[in-house]
């Protein structure tokens, strides 16, 4: 199953890059493009948001993907519940990879793909927020992503017999912000799934920094960095949240921002943390700390820029936005390139490593 799983990353993570490219370009050069002119007719900017929409599932795809092989890699390690959590993540995002492609065919093909009426934007404008709506929407996927990743990280400190007690109390608080997640959106309508899963956040942080100091037991610093990372974010939008009419906030690029953070930063340093206990288990731990360190470097000059944009009044789908921003704009950009040197170096290290020993 992992191989398998990582094949299935290696195809949503060539889509979803593909349009990540796609939109940056767009954002640089807007309106040049004829992919976004031949669908868009006769609305451009429409076709734009469809587009950013259909990256927005691929890449949740892609972060349940990455939760079910961290747990796969914990299950192959003797984790009781590693094989449970990877099969799990691995259902659902079939779920949300077919939806994806049903989207992308919706897109593309309108007459013979009808839409499905739950999609994400049909969903924002539900008052009633029934159960139906609300497991098809691209939110749900994303908690329940984030959800699957703490509990795949539990396993993987499950490993040790001295951690077992914590790990599972771990999955027990995680399990139940989940279900108050899915009782406060149900009841409530209200969407305080970052704010709830702080405290299984911070329980994991706790959990890995006695990790670090145990002479008996392999650091896992992808996970403690990227566990960190998502932690000061989250906290700082919470913050900011506090702050601002929250209306005003859904529009703000510091709010797809900051959740773009949260989504491909965790989703990236699950995946490395898996990769390389699978392809590099007796890995020197100080290459594992340099390159999380590297990674979770290019992710903040990647976002803050984006998050500075939003706080200086940039809202959502700007398009035409280059022109007033253009100096963050353009650091955004290098970090992205960044990024992507920092990911292909990951994918070699193991095998450079490996052929050193």
């Amino acid at each position: 199953m992992i191989r398998f799983t990582v094949s299935l990353i290696a195809f949503v993570g060539l889509i979803t890059l593909g349009l990540v490219s796609y939109i940056r370009i767009e954002l640089a050069f807007p309106g040049i493009m004829a992919f976004t002119r031949w669908i868009g007719e006769p609305d451009v900017k429409a076709a734009y948001e469809n587009i950013s929409h259909v990256h927005g599932l691929f890449a949740t795809t892609l972060f349940l993907l990455s939760a079910s092989f961290l747990a796969f890699t914990a299950g192959m390690r003797g984790a009781p519940l590693g094989n449970l959590w990877g099969n799990t993540a691995l259902i659902i995002a079939l779920i949300q990879l077919l939806l994806a492609l049903w989207e992308t065919g919706a897109m593309l093909w309108p007459a013979s793909f009808p839409i499905y009426p739950l999609r994400l934007e049909h969903y924002a404008e539900i008052k009633d927020f029934s159960a139906g709506a609300m497991f098809l929407s691209e939110d749900y996927f994303r908690m329940t992503a984030l959800t699957l990743t703490i509990l795949a990280s539990a396993s993987n400190v499950c490993t040790s017999k001295p951690y077992k007690l914590g790990s599972a109390l771990l999955a027990v608080i995680t399990l139940m912000t989940f279900g108050l997640f899915n009782f406060f959106r149900l009841h409530t309508g209200a969407d305080i799934g970052l704010s709830l899963f702080i405290v299984p956040e911070v329980i994991l942080l706790a959990i890995l920094a006695i990790v670090m100091i145990d002479p008996m037991r392999p650091d896992e610093p992808h996970l403690t960095v990227g566990i960190g990372l998502v932690l000061i974010t989250g906290m700082a939008f919470d913050l900011v949240s506090t702050l601002a009419d929250d209306m005003y906030l859904g529009r703000s690029y510091y709010f797809i921002a900051n959740n773009h953070l949260a989504q491909h930063g965790l989703m990236l340093f699950a995946f490395f943390a898996a990769w390389f206990r699978w392809k590099l288990p007796q890995g020197p731990q100080w290459c594992l700390w340099v390159y999380s360190g590297a990674l979770g470097s290019a992710l903040l000059l990647t976002y803050l820029p984006m998050m500075t944009i939003g706080q200086r009044g940039g809202m959502r789908h700007m398009p035409d936005s280059t022109d007033e921003f253009p100096v963050l704009h353009l650091t955004s950009s290098i970090g992205s390139a960044v990024l992507v040197v920092v990911i292909l170096l990951g994918l070699f290290a193991p095998r450079l490593f490996s052929s050193r020993r």
